[in-house]
């Protein structure tokens, strides 16, 4: 009888063998009294043990409307309390949950929906001048699969009312069929060279990513992170709430979009000790990439820069380059990147990581 197998590098501290949810209640059970998320725009603001309640709430309510395990349920929306008890409910439950650009049109969104197949969609009304409904209205006739639409600011309370006719036996016998190479997520390219492409992940996957991060940045619980970046983005979801879940850490979501003022201001009244953030020119910050090229072949960064205009948004060109033979790699042959970076801010003379 065949059986799976792992290969993994050298490490001090082993993988994650286990589902989001199980990691969670450990969470839940040694701080269930800290601050898990702080969602100020919205009011909303939970300990552990509550924020374990409302997620089983939404879990209850998923599984009312007919999610099973493998479902699809996609999340359309800008930064809310609620797309974070989505993510963390459909994990409860098996679902897989499929990331929809905030900033989709018609196009993209018939794209996603069609490849991942969402069967519910869980979406706000919109975002700045833009009518999700309206985009929704214009290509929901092509999705046979879809079967239900829940509009946050509508139909919230009516799922979480659904979630009371499941009991707390369905959930627990639901979540104990679950295993951590199960597939709980679907994440899209920006799209920036063609339709985007969506990359299924496990919990195994997102967990370990999440953990691991947390680890890097010295995480002890004591945390409180603010992460105006999106939620859609692996940044949002994982670096930033399983990073956090992961070692007992806040969660601080500062707006559905990045204001600037009002992101200093929620790091000054929340006493945030950690802000994530994208590289800007403004404060010079900039990309580094490094180049292997093909035997005997050759190219100037004049040129990789020319190509690159109009491939790639302009703020992810890089302004250093760099020509190696090869990367470093672990023995499984995964690519260094945390020494990629000491080696380039060694050799730029740099005094911290950029």
């Amino acid at each position: 009888m065949s059986s799976k197998s792992y290969a993994n590098g050298t490490c001090n501290t082993p993988l994650l063998g286990e589902t989001i949810s199980d990691n969670l209640f450990k969470a839940v059970q040694k701080y269930p009294n800290k601050e898990a998320l702080v969602v100020p725009h919205q009011n909303y603001r939970v300990d552990y043990a509550t924020f374990w309640k409302d997620i089983e709430e939404v879990a209850k309510g998923l599984m009312a409307i007919g999610v099973e395990k493998g479902d699809r349920v996609g999340i359309w929306s800008p930064n809310r309390f609620e797309w974070v008890l989505i993510q963390f409910a459909t994990a409860r439950i098996g679902a897989i949950l499929v990331n929809v650009n905030p900033a989709y049109k018609a196009q993209e969104l018939s794209f996603a929906m069609k490849q991942s197949e969402i069967s519910v969609l869980v979406m706000s009304k919109g975002f700045r001048k833009t009518s999700y409904i309206e985009i929704l209205n214009k290509v929901k006739s092509e999705f046979d699969f879809l079967r239900e639409v829940i509009v946050l600011e509508e139909d919230w309370e009516q799922l979480i009312n659904d979630g009371n006719s499941i009991s707390d036996d369905e959930l627990n016998s639901r979540e104990s069929r679950l295993e951590f190479d199960d597939p709980i997520n679907i994440q899209y390219t920006s799209g920036t060279t063609g339709f985007p492409k969506g990359a299924t992940l496990s919990h195994h996957n997102i967990l370990n990513n999440g953990f691991f991060v947390g680890e890097r940045l010295g995480y002890t619980g004591r945390e409180k992170v603010c992460i105006p970046v999106p939620l859609y983005h692996c940044f949002g979801m994982v670096l930033g709430n399983i990073a956090c879940t992961t070692h007992g850490a806040c969660m601080i979501l500062t707006g559905e979009a990045f204001e600037a003022t009002r992101v200093l201001e929620i790091v000054e009244a929340e006493k945030a000790t950690s802000l994530y953030g994208v590289p800007d020119e403004k404060y010079g910050e900039q990309v580094m990439a490094w180049i292997v090229l093909k035997e005997n072949a050759q190219v100037s960064t004049d040129a990789l820069k020319a190509y690159c205009q109009g491939q790639i948004a302009t703020y992810k060109i890089p302004y250093y380059w760099k020509f190696v033979n090869d990367f470093p790699t672990t023995v499984t042959g995964k690519i260094r990147k945390v020494e990629m970076r000491e080696m380039a801010t060694k050799e730029l003379g740099l005094s911290e990581l950029v």
